[in-house]
């Protein structure tokens, strides 16, 4: 008899004999009088390279996660409860003290089996966590080592961000930095070794009553930005946006009368 004809024909008997724990005995586990309930886990602000670490707020203000046991798995948990479809592990340097350790994080209905944990659970919103208490681990972390997040929906894409727009009359210039964000991650377009080539002038293009407008692009190294510059057409009182590879970036450049 084949292995194949073999599972076949225990199939039923295995699913009869595997039981998992159902909606409501996920939803309803009766964690409410625990000392977790009366705090959150929540992550906070992306820093530079779009890492949020992960914080429990409790009554004594925000704690931090030491990062022992922190996996992508519960790093997408926390994600998709923030609305995003994808998420990865990382770890940051923090300035508050741990509150716990080896927390894992799963999806709802992931369908884990409870009975397994000997550890406390607890439940935030669409996810679950167990935790041990960093006052009970058996290892220590430092402060670089507390557990953050790569947040992201799509996999590669470029990000404008810090963007300052002056004009006069004649003239305008756009100030603006670059990242490229790889699975979450922030990368400057203006570093040593940038993920990807930075888009020249000629994939910019501007336009105004029907004629190009010319544009010229510089990097400042010393600022770490990128500055478009043009001038507005003297015959055109129409607003202008600014494309990149047909796409708008800037929208409503506009002539300043006052400056």
């Amino acid at each position: 008899m084949s292995l194949a004809t073999t599972l076949t024909l225990l199939a039923p008997f295995l699913l009869a004999c595997t039981s998992f724990p159902t909606e409501a005995e996920v939803t309803e586990w009766p964690w409410t009088d625990s000392w977790f309930d009366k705090q959150q886990i929540k992550l906070g602000p992306a820093d530079a390279d779009n890492a949020r670490q992960v914080l429990v707020l409790s009554d004594d203000g925000p704690r931090a996660v030491c990062d022992d046991l922190w996996t992508d798995k519960s790093a997408l948990a926390l994600c998709k409860m923030e609305g995003f479809q994808y998420g990865r592990r990382t770890s940051v340097r923090s300035d508050v003290d741990f509150a716990y350790s080896s927390v894992e994080c799963y999806e709802q209905y992931d369908y884990v089996d409870l009975s397994t944990y000997q550890k406390p659970l607890f439940v935030i919103a669409n996810a679950q966590c167990s935790y041990t208490p960093y006052s009970a681990s058996a290892l220590p972390c430092s402060p670089r080592q507390a557990a953050a997040v790569f947040c992201y929906d799509d996999p590669w894409y470029n990000v404008f961000h810090n963007v300052q727009l002056s004009a006069d009359s004649r003239h305008f210039s756009i100030k603006f930095l670059m990242s490229f964000v790889k699975l979450g991650q922030f990368y400057s377009a203006l570093s040593a070794d940038p993920l990807a080539s930075v888009p020249g002038v000629a994939q910019y293009s501007a336009e105004a009553c029907g004629n190009e407008v010319k544009l010229s692009l510089e990097e400042s190294l010393r600022e770490n930005a990128f500055f478009l510059r043009g001038e507005f057409d003297e015959n055109c009182d129409e607003c202008l946006s600014i494309m990149l590879e047909g796409e708008t970036l800037f929208n409503n450049i506009c002539v300043n009368a006052d400056n």
